[in-house]
């Protein structure tokens, strides 16, 4: 029987997580520029098939994948939490300036997953539905750029981690 380090066991954990977390965040992510482009800046009919679905098939596909990326987002952070309040709260090596990107990117996730969530009781097409569900997209839409560097600086760490665990 072989056993691992403590360090090691938390490095394989967050390697999962970060692997399985992958694919419904990439999915939320394109079914939401998808239903932004097509159904909100183009002004598409709910019933226009884009891919062979429609309008609620679309944001079907996105609310399961979010909560797919959620319930393995939440894990995730918390692995990375010590990492985050000492960025953001106490002296690290992060320059002031990153400090503040840090903490606003984590406020704009959050608004973000709180007016989706907020969204879901009202009753759609309400004019209170709308408003939350507009200020999501909008929030959405300025989390792509450092979602986007995220992912290539992790899928960088993923490949390297991969890479060391498979020796």
């Amino acid at each position: 029987m072989t056993t691992t380090s403590p360090g090691r066991g938390r490095l394989l954990l967050n390697f999962w997580i970060d692997l399985i977390s992958l694919i419904p965040f990439l999915i939320c992510l394109a079914t939401g520029l998808a239903i932004q482009t097509n159904y909100h800046f183009h002004h598409l009919p709910d019933s226009t098939l884009l891919w062979g679905g429609d309008r609620q098939f679309w944001q079907g596909v996105h609310l399961c994948s979010a909560c797919a990326t959620l319930s393995v987002l939440i894990p995730h952070i918390l692995l990375h939490l010590r990492w985050f309040k000492t960025a953001v709260f106490r002296n690290s090596s992060l320059g002031a300036g990153q400090r503040r990107w840090t903490l606003a990117l984590g406020a704009v996730f959050l608004l973000t997953v709180m007016t989706s969530l907020i969204s879901l009781p009202l009753i759609p097409g309400s004019g209170l539905h709308h408003l939350f569900i507009e200020i999501h997209d909008k929030l959405g839409l300025l989390l792509i750029p450092p979602a986007t560097y995220h992912l290539l600086h992790g899928g960088r760490w993923l490949l390297k981690i991969g890479r060391r665990l498979m020796t």
